[in-house]
């Protein structure tokens, strides 16, 4: 696999955890950085903006595994887009097929960038992922969407897990363990710190 370690980890953790013993096959890591894989928990709509402004303009994808306007994200996703625009730095929505403009950052779902990469790739609407169910989306459906947004990045994968919304169980528990607090009331402070 073109990706780093902790990336290639995660992924492995997730199919495993996810998918028959007939679908997963476990990826190899052929590259090293120490900061490709983020996992934070915290206030969602801070912690991505703040990582979108690490990096370049044309460089990130922020993605939910489906709509982002729906299934209790669309607020999120509204802050997010407003967080950076008080900055001076603008994220475009996008839920089609058309093209995407390299030299722009996307908030965007799964779906539309299935094939897709950009340097940073941040994972949010992740944190209760059994709300989805309450949907009627499919579970496997819902299991390869994720693993399509994990799988985005080229250079670095953060995910955010929101403390307002965390549930556990979560189909990424396995990937969190380690990374953070799997406790249903706490709250990384430092994290937050970090983005003020």
């Amino acid at each position: 696999h073109r990706s780093t370690r902790e990336r290639v980890t995660t992924l492995n953790k997730f199919s495993e955890a996810n998918f028959s013993v007939n679908v997963h096959i476990p990826q190899i890591s052929i590259m090293t950085d120490p900061d490709s894989l983020i996992i934070v928990r915290g206030n969602q709509s801070t912690l991505v903006a703040h990582y979108v402004k690490e990096y370049p303009p044309g460089s990130t994808y922020v993605i939910s595994p489906v709509t982002f306007d729906r299934y209790n994200i669309g607020q999120s996703t509204n802050e997010i887009r407003q967080l950076l625009y008080n900055d001076g730095r603008i994220i475009y929505p996008s839920e089609s097929g058309r093209e995407l403009d390299p030299t722009c950052d996307y908030i965007t779902n799964s779906k539309t960038v299935k094939g897709l990469e950009r340097d940073q790739v941040i994972v949010y609407g992740v944190s209760n992922t059994r709300v989805y169910k309450d949907y009627n989306i499919p579970e496997y459906e819902l299991k390869c969407l994720i693993y399509v947004a994990l799988s985005r990045a080229r250079k670095r994968l953060v995910i955010v897990i929101d403390d307002e919304t965390y549930h556990s169980p979560n189909m990424l528990d396995p990937c969190l363990r380690g990374y953070i607090s799997m406790e249903s009331n706490y709250y990384n402070n430092e994290a937050v710190q970090q983005c003020k």
